[in-house]
């Protein structure tokens, strides 16, 4: 997916390189290549904030993390980004 955004989500600067090249990946493909590879004890975490506007009028101000944003309604709905953590398996397990 190609997006072009002349402004930053980081505050309210002009980017110099306004076109981005974006490649969505769902987590059962992410999990199956990790698997694939080899990779064990997957860990992922799911954060219902982050600390820009990815969603205009959709997101609000976090009134407990100031500088980040939530969904506005349906928080628990599902997460706005996710952290996994892969670790490589060297068969030195008892």
């Amino acid at each position: 997916m190609l997006f072009r955004e002349e402004t930053t989500y980081a505050g309210t600067g002009i980017v110099n390189s306004p076109d981005t090249v974006s490649f969505n990946h769902g987590l059962g493909e992410i999990f199956t290549a990790l698997q694939a590879r080899g990779d064990d004890d997957d860990v992922a975490a799911g954060a219902s904030r982050v600390p820009w506007n990815p969603l205009g009028e959709a997101m609000v101000s976090s009134p407990d993390h100031p500088g980040e944003y939530l969904l506005a309604t349906q928080r628990d709905r599902l997460p706005l980004t996710y952290t996994l953590q892969a670790v490589k398996d060297h068969g030195t397990r008892s």
